[in-house]
């Protein structure tokens, strides 16, 4: 497993980090995991440990105010700026890995912010849980 970190300009040009945790061959698909409330992008481990062995690659952001990124803690002035990282995000992780599927998991307040993503973005995901279980990896092939 190889782990990888970055940043990126978001909303108000603040820098947001961003991890990854990529398999030894071609992912057979992504997971961009959008965390919750007080929380970052390391928070998920378990689900790394458990996707990336199976040959999927995991990428998460802190959102702004949160984690490693830069801004107020906690606040956010608009909710659609999360959308707008979210989005930005994407298309960083879509550059890297070109016609990869990418399947969007959002936990507590990620999965409010993924679902507003997914309705306006649908065509671009190949599918987004809210939560995550062990048949997951069933529906990604």
């Amino acid at each position: 497993m190889k782990h990888g970190e970055g940043k990126f300009k978001g909303r108000k040009n603040l820098n947001l980090y961003y991890q990854c945790w990529l398999p030894a061959k071609r992912p057979k698909a992504i997971l961009l995991v959008v965390h919750g409330f007080a929380e970052h992008s390391g928070r998920y481990i378990n689900l790394v440990n458990y996707f990336v062995p199976k040959g999927y690659a995991v990428y998460s952001l802190d959102h702004q105010g949160h984690g490693k990124s830069e801004g107020r803690r906690g606040y956010v002035e608009r909710f659609s700026y999360y959308l707008d990282d979210l989005k930005t995000f994407f298309d960083i992780v879509r550059g890297k890995h070109g016609d990869a599927k990418i399947f969007i998991v959002g936990h507590s307040m990620g999965g409010t912010i993924a679902t507003a993503y997914a309705v306006h973005h649908q065509d671009e995901l190949a599918g987004h849980l809210f939560a995550w279980f062990s048949g997951f990896e069933r529906a990604c092939l």
